[in-house]
């Protein structure tokens, strides 16, 4: 990730972003994780609140396809389609797993 361009972008200082994106990957977990356990529980609720979470914290770094698909999840939750949720869920968490490897990555990177 380019913090610099990300901070033009966004119109915010490098070392807000830096700060902003290291936020991100400290507290992500947990919306992951609530999504995860209202899926399991049937929660729709739950899963709708803790994904719109997610859309937020996403959209505001400028992680839009997170965002979308996060949207994406709501909207199902919303309608209580379980079908759809049964394929979204496990791609959803494999591109979520990944975004945070590389921004745990390039956090380290930034530091050294």
């Amino acid at each position: 990730m380019n913090f610099k361009e990300l901070a033009l972008q966004l119109g915010l200082d490098e070392d807000d972003i830096h700060e902003a994106v290291d936020l991100f990957v400290t507290t992500v977990p947990s919306d992951i994780e609530k999504i995860i356990k209202a899926y399991s529980k049937n929660d729709m609720a739950g899963l709708g609140k803790a994904a719109h979470s997610l859309k937020g914290s996403a959209a505001t770094l400028g992680f839009i396809e997170i965002a979308k698909d996060a949207q994406i999840l709501i909207n199902k939750a919303h309608n209580n389609d379980f079908e759809a949720l049964d394929l979204l869920i496990p791609s959803f968490m494999k591109k979520m797993d990944h975004l945070l490897a590389q921004l745990k990555k390039d956090i380290r990177n930034k530091k050294t």
